[in-house]
């Protein structure tokens, strides 16, 4: 009945004028009671159906300009439950990288020319593995026929969670290939060790590097910053980078798909691999036990591809 009678409210309203100039006679009585009635209903709370002029009622608090500049300052997610976050969930140890463009490479000195000249490379998005490959996966690797053994020479494989070393160029890509992934590129490795092209150093930032952050080699005789060589992935957070990412500087070498050219020049600039081949090398990255190298981001080192030793491991990342 009410919503009835509010859609008659305009000419109920008109018709009561005539009642007040007239006096109040049994029409009028009848008339001034369905009145009464009316006001009830249309006094009730909206229905989801009826509707509302929220810019009016913003105004009305006087601080509309306000409040839309707080939330675009804050990044909260609006009333509308949109978080603006479109990364996909991955399972571990998978993480995301959003493609974008990063400035790759440095304006060396003169002793680190090979990774000049500074250049823009754009990169689409990609996965990468949170931990350097480890024992436990190299070794179901073995098992289920996708990788071959690593050298009798090399450490002991009784602790899962130390990363897969001792592996040479094939090793690395089989492994990728059999985890799902597969090398990563050049590109792809810089851009996640710099946190997604920032300026920073190393990994975790502009900090010197000390065993708070990273496994290397001093340089003077000091092989490692545990005794035993490798550590277990994952297990110094402060040299993570920001997006989580641990040991891109340290423990293991890490092999990409490039070959290796001794500078820049001509690089790809798509954030594909260099395939061309200048000399027997394959590129590695990353800083190592047993290295004097320093662990910084964009610090490129070479080796064949055959070869292995104690601080060799593997990254694998995925095209998404």
């Amino acid at each position: 009945m009410c919503a009835k009678q509010q859609k008659t409210r305009g000419s109920t309203e008109n018709s009561l004028i005539p009642c007040k100039l007239r006096g109040l006679h049994g029409g009028c009585i009848i008339r001034a009671m369905w009145w009464l009635i009316i006001l009830g209903c249309t006094s009730s709370t909206p229905s989801p159906s009826d509707t509302v002029d929220t810019s009016v009622a913003v105004q009305d608090s006087g601080d509309s300009e306000d409040t839309q500049e707080d939330s675009a300052d804050t990044g909260k997610a609006s009333d509308s439950g949109d978080t603006g976050d479109t990364s996909p969930v991955l399972a571990e140890p998978w993480v995301y990288m959003p493609g974008s463009t990063f400035w790759m490479g440095t304006e060396a000195p003169a002793d680190q020319t090979r990774e000049e000249p500074r250049h823009q490379v754009t990169v689409p998005s990609f996965a990468i593995m949170r931990h350097e490959a480890t024992m436990g996966e190299y070794t179901a690797c073995e098992d289920a026929g996708g990788c071959t053994a690593r050298p009798d020479s090399c450490y002991d494989n009784s602790n899962p969670n130390l990363p897969a070393n001792c592996l040479d160029y094939a090793q690395a890509g089989a492994f990728c290939s059999w985890f799902g992934g597969r090398l990563p590129t050049e590109s792809e490795w810089e851009y996640a060790a710099t946190s997604r092209g920032t300026d920073a150093e190393y990994p975790w930032g502009n900090e010197a590097p000390d065993c708070t952050r990273v496994n290397v080699g001093d340089g003077q005789g000091t092989a490692s910053c545990n005794s035993e060589g490798v550590w277990e992935v994952c297990t110094h957070p402060l040299g993570n980078t920001s997006d989580g990412i641990c040991e891109m500087g340290g423990n293991v070498y890490e092999w990409v798909e490039d070959w290796y050219w001794s500078s820049y020049t001509d690089h790809p600039t798509d954030g594909s691999a260099r395939t061309d081949m200048n000399n027997e090398f394959r590129v590695m990255r990353g800083g190592a036990i047993g290295s004097g190298a320093p662990p910084r981001s964009r610090h490129r080192n070479f080796h064949p591809p055959d070869f292995w030793y104690g601080g060799m491991g593997v990254r694998c990342v995925k095209d998404l």
